[in-house]
């Protein structure tokens, strides 16, 4: 007998054996019934719903939230006194401990680093993007370290309270260029590991980004000013889209990110109809 007549033996009864083996597998697998029960226990949601704001220097309060039905935190990290140095070993150590300590609480974090968060009469920012650039390089190994800890990272640093206005890298009233904004958002996607999402204040940011350069599928919408004014204090810029154009791009977006932010007032948009309507559209 040729070694192809062997070869085919062997095979049939390799696939026999297989066969009779499922067969008998598939007969004494082990189940278990499981009935389901409807609760009434409030349930926390993990990385959804109202925040609270915490300074990395000041974590008091943070134990209170899981038994308020929180489960996520607005981190601020303050650099106002490295405008023109490099973060301090002591401040990364800072944000390093905020981090583990919120982790061991079992909280997600929304992030944000601003040189300032005070008011802009009183603020300045790195008046070179290299400065910010070799920051955000310093906060890559924690950013990595505590990746499962981050939901999303607001790319501030422009602006008091990195809110993109009124910086030294911006033009009319300290708004951001395009380069400025794919600048920062390209060091940004380096250092903060995929597929942890980079939000912007506005929308007609995200309209300025070069998709050669960062990948759109990763930025996400934080509007600080929620249902506040028609123009949600310029979160809408209206000259160009109006309010239900801007609401539909966010919408009509396809990444799977989380949009969010704060609301500072009520007024007619925070009718719940209206309101409800809006947040349907920001997902």
């Amino acid at each position: 007998m040729n070694k192809s007549k062997y070869s085919i033996i062997y095979f049939v009864l390799f696939t026999m054996v297989l066969v009779i083996t499922g067969t008998i597998v598939f007969f004494y697998i082990p189940y278990k019934t499981i009935n389901l029960k409807e609760s009434n226990a409030i349930i926390t949601n993990p990385s959804r719903g109202f925040y609270v704001q915490f300074d990395t220097s000041n974590l008091d309060g943070l134990n209170e939230l899981n038994a308020k039905g929180v489960s996520l935190v607005f981190l601020a990290y303050d650099l106002n006194e490295f405008i023109d140095t490099e973060i301090s070993q002591e401040k990364l150590d800072e944000l390093s401990y905020a981090f583990s300590s919120i982790k061991a609480h079992g909280l997600k974090v929304i992030f944000r680093a601003a040189y300032g968060f005070r008011d802009p009469m009183d603020f300045s920012d790195p008046k070179s993007f290299d400065i910010i650039k070799n920051h955000i390089n310093q906060l890559s190994p924690i950013f990595n370290e505590y990746q499962d800890v981050l939901l999303t990272v607001q790319a501030g640093f422009l602006g008091p309270w990195g809110e993109w206005h009124h910086s030294n890298l911006g033009l009319n009233e300290g708004m951001p260029t395009s380069k400025v904004i794919n600048d920062l958002l390209m060091t940004l996607s380096e250092a903060v590991p995929h597929p942890v999402s980079i939000a912007v204040r506005r929308p007609s940011y995200i309209r300025l980004i070069d998709p050669e350069l960062v990948n759109l599928s990763r930025i996400a919408f934080h509007n600080d000013a929620l249902l506040s004014t028609d123009t949600d204090m310029g979160t809408y810029d209206l000259e160009y889209y109006q309010r239900d154009e801007e609401l539909e791009y966010i919408f009509e977006r396809t990444s799977g990110v989380a949009n969010g932010g704060e609301m500072p007032n009520l007024s007619v948009y925070t009718e719940p109809t209206i309101a409800l309507n809006e947040l349907s559209k920001l997902k």
